[in-house]
């Protein structure tokens, strides 16, 4: 047995090293994510039912926000000239706003130019002041963001994934485009390039087939 040709020092460093493997490797298959498709099929059923609930879930997936800092958001962290948003705080489990979840989180994060313009027509609709919070003047459960998500998904008739999924799926989308990691790191708000490969490294070497052909 191995234990009988090493020392029990190096037997339990072996082991130490084993179960970190193994974490990781749990880690990675807790990354579920839905596809372009799948999350267009799933915003798709809000044209008819729960109108006022699309520019939640559009802002989370394209911002690749975490569920407390979309809680968070206020009016005066939407720069509608800059096609921006300001992730600076986030609201707690105890409806608290607190600081983000580490300093890399509190960053500018990009949106596309057509959420841009259906944020700043749900302000008009909800007749919104810049102090009110983006979703819905008052602070929304995060119950109430996770029932009406499961409700939704299934109604897509989608795989069910959690709400940080989102994030996941933001993720995936820019990868699977080929944006370069620092690019998605950014995005993410990660401490590090290196946080962004060692979450989604499963999913790089999708993108780096066929890239020594090119080189010929």
């Amino acid at each position: 047995m191995l234990r009988d040709i090493i020392s029990i020092e190096q037997y339990q460093k072996v082991l130490n090293l084993l179960s970190r493997v193994k974490e990781k490797k749990q880690i990675k298959e807790d990354v579920e994510f839905w596809t372009p498709e799948e999350f267009d099929s799933f915003i798709k059923t809000f044209e008819k039912q729960d109108t006022m609930w699309r520019p939640l879930f559009l802002t989370t997936y394209w911002g690749a926000l975490r569920i407390g800092e979309v809680l968070g958001l206020k009016w005066n962290d939407f720069d509608y000239d800059k096609h921006t948003i300001s992730v600076n705080k986030t609201l707690d489990r105890q409806s608290e706003l607190s600081t983000t979840k580490n300093a890399s989180s509190n960053a500018i994060v990009d949106l596309p130019n057509f959420l841009v313009e259906e944020l700043e027509q749900f302000k008009y609709d909800l007749g919104a002041s810049d102090t009110d919070y983006m979703f819905f003047k008052k602070h929304t459960s995060r119950t109430s963001i996770r029932r009406v998500f499961d409700e939704h998904t299934k109604m897509a008739n989608i795989k069910h994934i959690k709400f940080h999924g989102l994030r996941h799926s933001m993720a995936s989308r820019m990868i699977n485009a080929g944006l370069n990691p620092l690019i998605v790191s950014k995005h993410l708000r990660h401490a590090s390039t290196q946080q962004t490969l060692d979450t989604y490294s499963h999913l790089f070497p999708k993108i780096t087939k066929g890239c020594i052909d090119n080189l010929v």
